[in-house]
Parts: structure tokens; C-alpha cells; sequence
């Protein structure tokens, strides 16, 4: 019995599927689940040569993997989303790409004023060579190990900050862009000059 098929599958309207596509000539597509694994199930009529309904065909393609993948992102964009960190990217031409919740809570701009925008809005006119070098070393496939600097925040004032910036890949492995991770440090140099007075 097609029932038997759904043992170690979670597919309820096999049956259904099935009807649907031998009396109504409609066929079907639903993700289903057996396990730790994904598939795309379709149901679809089978035709004889005579031009007859003889049946069902039921295919199943794995796509375990992709789901995988959509999973893993999904847990990596959670969290990118919720650190108290800036975390931004941007292209080779240093247009932002994405802005998090963090880079909002440090520099005062949502990510609709700033996705889009040059992130050398955010560092000082007497800083503006250090985005030039920045870009250089992302675009050659370096790794900028953190230092600490100086952006301006949405209202002017400026900010010191903690930055690693690290190359963005594309599928095929080409260099795009930059990965920026900014801690504010601000806490830290006040309690350091505190502890020195």
C-alpha cells in the first residue's frame, strides 16, 4: 500500500497527492521530511503510450544539503544581527553593503541611510587615506588584524573604535569586498584613564 511508503516519512498527504494526480490529472509538490533529512516530493500522472492514466509516479530528490546550508545561514545571520558589535560590509569601491543593529547602536545610522552610502562618511577628514589603504589590502585578499581608530557617529561626535576587517568571497572564490567588525573601546579608555589619574 502507498501508505506504507510514508513509515519513515513525514508525508500525510501522500495518499491524497497521489488521488489527486490519478483522478484529476493534478499533480503535486511538497517538501517533505523523513529523519535528519529533506526532500522535494512530486506526484505526478503516468501516462501509457495508448494516452491511458495508468498510474502515479513519485519521485523524491534529497535536498538535505541545501537545507543544511539555508540553516546554517539563517544561525549566522542571527547572529550577526543581534551582536552588540558593528558588523559591516561593504564592495571594493567601499560602498556599504549590510549593516547590523550594532553598527546602528555604534554610529547612530539606521542600515536604510547607510546601505548603499560610502563608509567613508563614518571616518574623519583627517583619516580619509586609511579607508584607500583599507581597501587596498581587502582587494590583495588580506586580513586587517584589529587597531584601533576613529569614526564619527551620526551626530558628529566621533567615536573610538576596535577594527578587524577581513576579505568577502564570492562562490567562485573571487575577492568582492570587506567584513568589518568595530567594538566601541570608548568604556575602556575611560577606565584606563581613570585607573592612571
Amino acid at each position: 500500500p502507498l501508505s506504507d511508503v510514508t513509515r519513515n516519512l513525514d508525508y500525510p498527504e501522500i495518499v491524497a497527492d497521489a488521488g489527486r494526480a490519478l483522478t484529476h490529472l493534478q499533480p503535486a509538490e511538497r517538501e517533505v521530511r523523513a529523519g535528519k533529512h529533506f526532500y522535494v516530493a512530486r506526484t505526478i500522472p503516468y501516462r501509457t503510450v495508448d494516452d491511458h492514466i495508468a498510474g502515479v509516479v513519485l519521485t523524491f530528490t534529497d535536498i538535505t544539503t541545501m537545507k543544511d546550508a539555508e540553516a546554517a545561514k539563517a544561525r549566522l545571520a542571527a547572529i550577526v544581527e543581534s551582536s552588540s558589535d558593528a558588523i559591516v560590509s561593504k564592495d571594493l569601491r567601499g560602498i556599504v553593503t549590510s549593516w547590523n543593529d550594532g553598527a546602528k547602536d555604534i554610529f547612530g545610522y539606521t542600515a536604510a541611510e547607510m546601505v548603499g552610502q560610502p563608509v567613508a562618511r563614518l571616518i574623519p577628514a583627517d583619516r580619509q587615506a586609511e579607508e584607500v589603504g583599507i581597501l587596498r589590502k581587502i582587494g590583495a585578499g588580506e586580513t586587517i588584524k584589529s587597531f584601533e581608530t576613529v569614526r564619527v557617529r551620526k551626530d558628529g561626535t566621533t567615536e573610538p573604535i576596535s577594527v578587524t576587517i577581513s576579505p568577502i568571497k564570492d562562490a567562485g572564490g573571487r575577492i568582492i569586498g570587506g567584513s568589518t567588525i568595530a567594538r566601541d573601546v570608548s568604556e575602556a579608555k575611560n577606565i584606563l584613564a581613570a585607573l592612571l589619574e
